[in-house]
């Protein structure tokens, strides 16, 4: 199996002058947790994660200077460039999956881009690699639709993401946790008895949760 089989194509990049807030905000809307950063000819020039962010914006604070203020200096001088990281490891589309998968794993790693002739065409998740193997090894059901909820393979996550479903009164066929290397916390990849689980999604979403869609 090739990387360019189960990467994701359309993939959202931004410019190296992008601010930290708009970064924030892009990945938000589309529930994404790498971003990669490209120039005008979408050559990979770095790549930034949510937790990176989430550090930064946690950890710059001066406790006692005005949130206004520090806030303003945030949107004002800090971009994408001041933070990302540029020494990012990548795959071609023609890489097989294993090798992905290893790369991955000896860098401890969640996402790799994919570079095709010294431009980005694709990303390939930990999460891309997971869901494709499931669907082979353990058969996921075709009907209903499939749903991930990242980071909350912990017992306590889990329990309450199982609650919130069964109280939709939707019924779980398939259910299995991925851990993938270095993340303090596992996902959880769920086949529904639903053929539209925007709904437990959303529900999911409201409850703090990470959640998306698998692709059918």
């Amino acid at each position: 199996m090739l990387v360019r089989d189960i990467m994701t194509k359309n993939v959202i990049a931004v410019p190296a002058n992008t601010i930290l807030t708009h970064a924030r905000d892009i990945m938000k809307a589309h529930n994404i947790h790498h971003l990669p950063v490209v120039d005008d000819n979408r050559k990979l020039l770095g790549m930034v994660n949510w937790d990176r962010l989430e550090e930064f914006f946690y950890t710059r604070f001066n406790p006692f200077a005005s949130i206004r203020w520090q806030l303003l200096w945030l949107v004002v001088k800090t971009r994408l460039k001041d933070i990302m990281k540029r020494d990012v490891p990548t795959v071609g589309p023609d890489d097989t999956a294993e090798r992905a998968l290893a790369l991955l794993e000896s860098r401890q790693l969640r996402a790799l881009p994919v570079v095709e002739h010294g431009k980005l065409v694709g990303i390939v998740t930990t999460s891309d690699l997971f869901n494709n193997i499931v669907s082979q090894v353990f058969t996921l059901d075709k009907s209903g639709q499939g749903i991930v909820v990242y980071e909350a393979g912990d017992g306590r996550s889990a329990e309450k993401v199982i609650s919130c479903i069964n109280e939709l009164g939707i019924e779980i066929k398939r259910l299995a946790t991925i851990a993938p290397p270095g993340a303090k916390r596992g996902d959880i990849l769920i086949q529904l008895g639903v053929e539209d689980a925007t709904q437990v999604v959303e529900r999911l979403r409201a409850l703090g949760f990470r959640a998306g869609l698998r692709p059918r």
